[in-house]
């Protein structure tokens, strides 16, 4: 069984870079998480995995604070039209518009 360890730093206050690695086991095999875009409670973040600190292969994770599960996408463009999108439908879900209302999210 492997171990996961990570490591989690802000570099700016707009972006997050999480770095994942794992042991022997995985081949060494690590993910970078990378905050692109924020709103309303949708988060749009950049995977990329790595191997000898290059990039393999990279996606985009689309999540939100509605009860919709989390979406990947191969595509940038998409993966931000699909952010839009779901900002707007997040703007007029009432359960949001009352969180930002009271200060819990942007």
């Amino acid at each position: 069984m492997a171990l996961e360890r990570s490591l989690c730093a802000v570099a700016t206050p707009h972006r997050l870079v999480c770095v994942q690695g794992f042991n022997r086991e995985d081949r060494l095999m690590a993910t970078r998480k990378t905050l692109i875009r924020s709103r309303a409670g949708v988060r749009l973040q950049r995977i990329e995995h790595l191997a000898r600190q290059q990039v393999v292969q990279s996606s985009w994770r689309l999540s939100t604070l509605r009860q919709n599960p989390p979406r990947s996408f191969a595509d940038e463009i998409e993966a931000e039209d699909a952010f839009d999108m779901e900002v707007i439908a997040s703007l007029t879900d009432p359960i949001i518009m009352d969180m930002q209302r009271r200060g819990l999210i942007d």
